[in-house]
């Protein structure tokens, strides 16, 4: 099947998630007892690359093989050999790709894209005006699926709005992500709905499942 028939079968099943959808009861958050403390090693793999500088919203997806992504939203990106903030480009976003499972040895690469020389967002938004924040995702056996929430500027608010969501299919995600090629998919049979909140595995069912939030 083609990409459009995959993403057809995936609208089909988010909607039957959202109609199976029940009340999770929440758990007393003022009797947790959490600790927190710095992880340096760890906090050194998000340094190694100077030009990046810092991105928010972020999700982690397993691509096997020892390789996990990385996806922020918006990011600053230097835009001179000072690699500060205050001179910097901020683009909606950008990712990683981690390589190895111990943070003590393992690698971590930035990727974003250059239009004109001046960096630019990974995930190219259809139209100058508005832009994509990267959701969730899942390896599905050689294919990496990659929910992308569709953001708009507003005056009102914090200055921005959901327009919806899509979803890509990456047919070569062992490739380099530079190298990576995007399939879309077909979303129009859910457009009240955002899939890509967040992907669990399942081992109940040994599947991966999304879930599935209503946009305002």
């Amino acid at each position: 099947r083609g990409p459009l028939d995959r993403c057809a079968l995936l609208a089909t099943l988010g909607a039957m998630l959202l109609a199976s959808c029940t009340t999770v009861p929440q758990p007393d958050l003022a009797a947790l007892q959490l600790q927190t403390e710095p992880w340096p090693a760890a906090d050194a793999l998000f340094h190694r690359e100077p030009r990046w500088l810092g991105g928010d919203a972020v999700y982690s997806i397993d691509l096997g093989r020892d390789r996990v992504l990385w996806s922020f939203g918006d990011s600053f990106v230097a835009t001179s050999p000072a690699h500060v903030r205050s001179q910097s480009t901020m683009v909606r976003n950008s990712i990683a790709l981690q390589t190895g499972r111990d943070v003590t040895t393992a690698t971590m690469s930035f990727h974003w894209r250059e239009t004109n020389d001046t960096p630019s967002a990974f995930f190219a938004a259809p139209d100058g005006t508005t832009w994509y924040w990267p959701a969730h995702g899942a390896r599905v056996g050689d294919q990496l699926l990659l929910f992308l929430w569709h953001i708009g500027a507003i005056d009102t608010g914090l200055g921005f709005t959901g327009l919806g969501w899509t979803a890509v299919v990456v047919p070569n995600p062992d490739a380099p992500p530079m190298q990576w090629r995007f399939e879309a998919c077909r979303t129009d049979a859910l457009p009240a709905l955002a899939l890509g909140s967040s992907d669990r595995k399942s081992t109940r069912l040994n599947s991966s499942h999304s879930s599935v939030s209503r946009m305002p």
